[in-house]
């Protein structure tokens, strides 16, 4: 039998998954909710525009993180908290509504709920520049924000 290469997104989602290894440079977070355990990396060495900010993610064999599994995105808020320097600081997460206004969708296609906890009181706000996710402080909850604001880059594999 042939051995076929195994694509490394594949191969880091399964250690990611089943045994809560993270590649150099990601947190490893356990989610019991959902019996899962998921890397971050937290993109703290320059601010970027959202897509430049994808597209980092990408490069490392992930996408922009996106919160809304289990209790995930509380374990994030705890960690950032932690973290002095970042109290003040915004991050790009992975769901736009560019496509649609009003649509909000995943990177990876799955649509957002946008009546949950997730997003911060009044958000998505509908303004039609205001296309894309991220977390900003002092809540750290989903807000609408726009492509060109330069914040930091919080990506997941």
């Amino acid at each position: 039998m042939r051995n076929l290469p195994v694509p490394l997104g594949f191969l880091l989602t399964t250690l990611t998954t089943e045994l809560g290894l993270c590649p150099d440079g990601f947190v490893s977070f356990y989610d019991p909710q959902v019996s899962m355990y998921v890397c971050i990396m937290f993109a703290m060495d320059m601010k970027r525009t959202w897509y430049e900010a994808k597209e980092l993610c990408e490069s490392h064999g992930g996408d922009l993180a996106y919160l809304d599994i289990g209790y995930l995105h509380y374990e994030v808020i705890d960690y950032i908290l932690q973290q002095p320097a970042w109290r003040d600081e915004g991050f790009h997460i992975g769901c736009s509504d560019e496509l649609e206004e009003g649509n909000w969708v995943h990177t990876d296609g799955r649509k957002v709920d946008i009546k949950t906890s997730h997003w911060l009181p009044g958000e998505p706000d509908g303004c039609t520049m205001d296309n894309y996710c991220c977390l900003y402080p002092p809540h750290f909850l989903y807000k609408s924000c726009v492509n060109d604001q330069r914040l930091y880059a919080m990506c997941m594999i």
